[in-house]
């Protein structure tokens, strides 16, 4: 800190700038860039009024008579472009420069020579110790962004300073007077508080609505100094009803109820209505029970902002008081507006969140629904099947020929196919209530798939196509032998669906840390826009040139789930026209698998489950292996009509040909394209 000491007039008036370059060396660059430099050229009213001032009414006396000290402590003040000001002598009467009346505003020019006391008294029990210190130690002080309740306005006005008090010494070393230089930091301190409010309730952010709320009131709380009271309000057009949604009052005060009363409602639909910002300026008369106020007294204005954020049924509305320590200036309402507008816009994200989470609940419940339904609805069908297919199989041993074997044998394909669609239903809500147990076992892997591609051949070769299978690998893998079966078979029932001409292969081969099963086809091809859609539930892809559009769309779906509980992965490349192949990868070892499911004792002899049932519902996609001969003679002898039957299951055509060919000419084809 700096003790002031004059010396030598004629040497500052050689150079103009010394008292600032002082001052800043003082106060220090980040205090000097707020100083406001008033004075823009060398006429200086307050010189002319401290010329013109009777001195010989205060305690300085006439100016004539002044010492040496006292008038080398004037002009420096005079001079300089900072704010100053003098306090001389034991009434610390002021002296100060064209820049310092920004401080004063309405007290100028009265407090020039005025006592500082009675100048600034709203403020004496601040800063008269802080005076009266440096007056009997000559220790100076330093302040900064000091909050001062300054009435120079007709108001107790919230200002902050930075200033530093620093001893004035007469030629024997004694104090004299107080040299102040001092800078305005109110706008910088009000403007960054009140940005960090915009900027915690911009932070402030939920999926819930009422845990926003809770965020918003304590950033209104920790503000009160901007926002003494208010309050957040959505108004219900349909029901003219109104609701506080957030508010920095205590609850269950009378005050949050005088906020809700029928004075401040009949306020706010009135701005509704006209949709502009409105002032209230007999606050004291509409709440009736008005809160003391954070700062000094009881606020007598508000003002209430309509949001554009709003529906059709509701406005949302931000009133607020006015601190009795700020002007209702642009700024304050510009700030005003902002809360109003940040705590719509979270309320209105938190709504939106809510929303969805709501929807996303319901979707969850159904879909649980739906699983258990499967559940249910699988056991249910499973018992009468299974009593179903017992006696089929014993008729057919009993029944070796004739149209009674076809039919039953019809009647067998067809009920195994529902008992594989049953099965893969329950499965499927198996695995998605994570109720489908694993059980991986230690197997020849390359054996165990060859021997599970071998038993497509006879349907793959009937009809024409040719099946490649290459397994290059004698290592072990751990599978569960019951999801690799259905991994395998499904992708090769897959491939025989969608190709009518060419070979399907089978490759099984071994990387550095996984083993690689690809199935591919000459088929009909993915499109591009298909395959994101391919693993979906219940997606089925419709084809041109699929020998049957029948399935449930869980197969693909499932295969995909299999392959993630051996914790690995499925992928498809496929293009139009030229064919498709699915790549499963899954990890060698057992390190990647649950421990306790496991087991290292490798079985030798591994039997089919599910191939018969897959098998037999290739068949029947087969027109060579179900096609009933028709008796050409004896139809076109009786024929009347000619009729054509399209459909794209052949046991459902050759049915409805062996009922229709003795009255009809029939022709059977797989597809409506062919019929036309």
């Amino acid at each position: 800190m700096h003790k002031w000491t004059i010396y030598d007039y004629d040497s500052l008036q050689k150079q103009d700038n010394l008292v600032d370059n002082l001052l800043a060396y003082a106060l220090g660059e980040s205090v000097t860039a707020n100083l406001t430099h008033a004075r823009k050229n060398d006429k200086s009213d307050m010189r002319e009024l401290v010329n013109k001032f009777d001195w010989s009414r205060t305690p300085l006396g006439a100016k004539e008579d002044w010492p040496e000290v006292l008038r080398l402590s004037v002009e420096l003040c005079l001079n300089s472009r900072f704010p100053l000001i003098l306090w001389w002598g034991s009434e610390l009467t002021m002296i100060y420069n064209d820049s310092y009346i920004g401080h004063l505003q309405s007290k100028h020019p009265g407090a020039l020579g005025t006592s500082g006391k009675v100048v600034w008294s709203e403020i004496w029990d601040v800063i008269g110790p802080m005076l009266d210190g440096v007056l009997s130690t000559g220790e100076a002080t330093y302040s900064d962004d000091l909050l001062l309740f300054l009435e120079r306005n007709g108001y107790a006005e919230e200002t902050y300073h930075t200033f530093s008090y620093s001893a004035i010494k007469d030629a024997q070393n004694t104090i004299v007077g107080i040299l102040t230089p001092v800078a305005e930091t109110t706008e910088r301190v009000i403007a960054e508080r009140r940005q960090s409010t915009l900027r915690e309730l911009g932070r402030a952010r939920s999926d819930s609505e009422q845990k926003l709320l809770a965020q918003v009131n304590a950033v209104l709380k920790s503000n009160q100094i901007d926002l003494p009271a208010c309050a957040f309000y959505t108004l219900n057009l349909e029901n003219h009803s109104s609701k506080i949604l957030a508010t920095n009052v205590e609850r269950d005060t009378p005050f949050h109820q005088s906020l809700s009363s029928t004075a401040i409602m009949d306020q706010l639909w009135k701005v509704a209505s006209s949709a502009k910002p409105a002032r209230l300026d007999d606050l004291h008369k509409l709440l009736p029970a008005l809160p003391e106020e954070v700062l000094k007294r009881t606020p007598t204005r508000a003002i209430i902002h309509p949001l554009t954020t709003h529906t059709e049924t509701e406005w949302l509305m931000f009133f607020s008081a006015v601190s009795t320590n700020h002007k209702l200036d642009d700024n304050l309402q510009t700030f005003f507006e902002s809360v109003g507008t940040q705590i719509a816009v979270a309320l209105k994200d938190a709504r939106a969140y809510e929303h969805e989470r709501r929807k996303a609940e319901e979707l969850q419940e159904l879909d649980q629904a739906k699983t258990a339904f499967f559940n249910n609805i699988s056991h249910e069908f499973r018992t009468p099947l299974t009593l179903m297919l017992g006696p089929i199989e014993r008729l057919l041993n009993l029944v070796q020929d004739g149209e009674s074997h076809e039919e039953l044998q019809v009647v067998q394909r067809n009920s195994m196919r529902l008992l594989k669609m049953v099965n893969s239903l329950l499965d499927f809500s198996r695995l998605e209530a994570g109720r489908y147990d694993g059980q991986f076992e230690k197997t020849n892997l390359s054996e165990f798939t060859e021997d599970l591609a071998s038993s497509f051949r006879s349907a793959i070769e009937s009809a024409g196509l040719e099946l490649e299978i290459t397994c290059r690998t004698n290592n072990s893998a751990y599978v569960d032998h019951d999801m690799w079966e259905k991994i395998v078979l499904n992708l090769l029932s897959n491939a025989f669906k969608f190709t009518t001409a060419g070979k399907i292969s089978v490759n099984l081969y071994q990387t550095d840390n996984n083993f690689v099963l690809a199935v591919s086809d000459t088929g009909i091809g993915i499109s591009s826009q298909e395959q994101p859609n391919l693993f979906k539930r219940f997606h089925r892809l419709r084809s041109e040139g699929a020998r049957t559009h029948e399935g449930s769309g869980i197969g693909l779906a499932m295969v995909q789930e299999l392959v993630r509980m051996h914790g690995g992965t499925i992928t498809v490349e496929s293009e139009t026209g030229h064919g498709t192949t699915f790549t499963v990868t899954i990890p060698s070892g057992r390190t990647h698998l649950p421990a306790e499911k496991v087991h290292s004792t490798e079985r030798t002899k591994i039997g089919s489950r599910h191939a018969a049932s897959f098998i037999q519902e290739a068949s029947g996609w087969n027109d060579s292996q179900s096609a009933s001969p028709i008796d050409e003679e004896n139809s076109q002898s009786q024929a009347i009509q000619r009729i054509v039957i399209a459909d794209d299951n052949a046991d459902m055509r050759n049915y409805l040909t062996r009922l229709l060919n003795p009255l009809w000419k029939v022709e059977v084809v797989a597809n409506g394209e062919e019929a036309l």
